[in-house]
């Protein structure tokens, strides 16, 4: 039962107004992941990082398509990207097989969860290889399963400001060398495109080659 016009007028104008900032922060998004993927791609020859399902971003419990944003904010949303050379000549990078296509870097946008407490919006950096036993299995789904069984409290802190964890050994298809490297960054220092470059980009870049010389 409405109270009052005035009452519901201010609730359409609340509603509205929502809507307006929602529409806003995916347009936000969507430019952030979008230039994150170009410098990862323009990166030196031979070292280019590509995504994954490039039309969508992880979710908390489903893909989040860029094109169709959804009406509710999930506290989750990420990208998985793998080096170009992993993929073969006429295939996908969701399509790719083999350990050398799990040596995953993935940026991700969270607020809070079960995955971690945070006590304002952040953007993680990282680097993964969760030690898939079955190597024919698709990139995209070990990337999945990652998604899914990924818990902040399994790390510990390193030397120089990443924090380093491991999976659940011989659970969910992966081995005991799965591990996992990671850099939180509060979303609010992130407030330009050379910011983008300097604090996800290129330290994403440098640790990808760090841990996965070839």
């Amino acid at each position: 039962m409405i109270s009052s016009p005035e009452a519901l007028a201010q609730a359409m104008s609340t509603v509205a107004a929502a809507h307006i900032a929602l529409e806003s922060y995916h347009r936000e998004l969507s430019a952030l992941f979008q230039l994150v993927d170009d410098g990862l791609a323009s990166s030196d020859p031979g070292r280019s990082l590509v995504p994954l399902n490039k039309e969508a971003l992880f979710g908390h419990s489903a893909e989040h398509l860029l094109a169709q944003p959804k009406e509710w904010l999930s506290p989750w949303l990420g990208r998985f990207y793998l080096d170009a050379r992993a993929v073969p000549a006429g295939s996908t990078p969701d399509d790719c097989t083999g350990n050398a296509a799990y040596n995953f870097a993935f940026v991700w946008i969270c607020s809070h969860d079960a995955k971690a407490s945070v006590e304002e919006p952040e953007c993680w950096i990282g680097v993964s290889n969760p030690g898939f036993k079955n190597e024919n299995e698709r990139a995209y789904n070990v990337a999945s399963k990652m998604w899914e069984q990924f818990r902040l409290d399994l790390g510990t802190s390193t030397t120089d400001g990443w924090l380093e964890g491991r999976f659940p050994k011989q659970k969910f298809g992966f081995a005991s060398g799965g591990f996992w490297l990671v850099q939180r960054i509060r979303l609010s220092r992130i407030d330009s495109v050379a910011q983008i470059f300097g604090l996800l980009v290129q330290p994403l870049l440098n640790r990808h080659r760090e841990r996965f010389a070839q």
